[in-house]
């Protein structure tokens, strides 16, 4: 049993525990036990080959009570890294859902900062697919063209091309989309 160097007496606790009698944690080295019922100051004499398995277990946790808490604060900063990381991971994702599988609407909403409702954005029409019946080449294609218009209707920009406006032109109001098709 460990006698407390304050108090002097003897306690029916371990040693990374406080003295019941005056509170202290300040335990004589020549009383504690290990495992093996030797006194611990013996075992920091031996080298690793020596101990048994319990001697080299309250050897570390010996040393790990006696650790400055410096040493063990230094864990919380993996936390941050994990968070980071996370962090990291959540933008990618969302970058490939937002360049591959965001609709069209909602991509140039967020490009011209327009409300969803004012996107005008219809599918990509068929009948130039090699597959589309008559099978075969259609020799034709469809050119994508974006139109931005400002609050009194005139397009302010094509294609991302700006326009000049005779009245001046506004900020983006609205949003269209148009598929022309272009024979080959």
């Amino acid at each position: 049993m460990p006698v407390c160097n304050k108090c002097k007496k003897f306690s029916n606790c371990l040693t990374v525990d406080f003295c019941e009698h005056c509170g202290a944690k300040d335990w004589d080295k020549a009383t504690v036990l290990t495992f093996s019922d030797k006194p611990e100051r013996e075992l920091s004499n031996k080298t690793y080959n020596e101990m048994t398995h319990d001697e080299i277990l309250s050897e570390h946790g010996r040393r790990y009570t006696q650790a400055p808490r410096t040493s063990r604060a230094s864990q919380s900063s993996e936390g941050c890294g994990c968070l980071l990381g996370i962090g990291v991971l959540i933008a990618i994702v969302y970058g490939i859902y937002y360049f591959f599988f965001m609709p069209d609407n909602e991509q140039l909403a967020n490009k011209y900062n327009v409300p969803v409702e004012r996107v005008s954005t219809p599918p990509k029409p068929h009948g130039c697919a090699f597959n589309d019946a008559p099978l075969g080449a259609k020799h034709c294609h469809y050119d994508r063209h974006v139109y931005v218009y400002d609050k009194k209707g005139q397009v302010i920009q094509i294609n991302g091309t700006s326009q000049t406006c005779p009245s001046g032109c506004g900020p983006a109001y609205s949003v269209e989309q148009i598929f022309e098709k272009v024979e080959e």
